[in-house]
């Protein structure tokens, strides 16, 4: 069970402030292994048989293994930071390696909360216009609705999302780009 994701709320209406964070510790260790290993087997691989051609592609398959491994590591921890005012709702990721902000106007919140990914799991989302927004993965339910109330006791309120679900499309999900 992971344990790593952590929240929390400060200020009270207008400006309240989210900051989430979690790490998944032993993904990014593998992730960080998988790539020091591909490494040196590419550096080994080009410093004892040159700069051939049967090198030159074990190195670039070692790189492209390099990359794969950096991936994981960035999706390993995050980040995140929501500031909610009565307008607006503005959102900041930060990864190990890549970080952006974003803006939406609140009334184009349709929902938050805790939701559930058919291909990855429980997540804790916003969904803006039908696109989900992960800000924690692997969240239990009861984490996610006592996160909500203690939202609200602070006086922001969001949309409920269960009547708005029933009339939406079918969400767009956010990835990395």
């Amino acid at each position: 069970m992971i344990e790593s994701f952590k929240y929390r709320i400060d200020g009270n209406y207008p400006v309240v402030t989210l900051q989430v964070s979690q790490h998944f510790w032993l993904r990014l260790l593998k992730g960080l292994l998988w790539s020091l290993s591909w490494s040196i087997i590419g550096y080994a691989c080009v410093r004892f048989h040159g700069f051939t051609i049967l090198s030159s592609a074990g190195l670039l398959i070692c790189v492209l293994l390099v990359l794969a491994g950096l991936f994981v590591v960035n999706l390993s921890a995050v980040w995140s930071t929501v500031w909610l005012r009565p307008d607006t709702l503005m959102w900041r990721e930060i990864r190990p390696f890549t970080w952006r902000v974003r803006s939406f106007p609140l009334l184009a919140l349709r929902d938050f909360g805790f939701g559930h990914f058919s291909h990855g799991g429980p997540v804790l989302r916003m969904d803006v216009e039908g696109t989900w927004y992960v800000l924690a993965e692997e969240v239990r339910q009861w984490e996610a609705e006592t996160l909500l109330m203690e939202i609200r006791q602070r006086g922001m309120s969001f949309p409920s999302g269960a009547d708005q679900r029933a009339h939406a499309a079918t969400p767009k999900f956010w990835m990395l780009q």
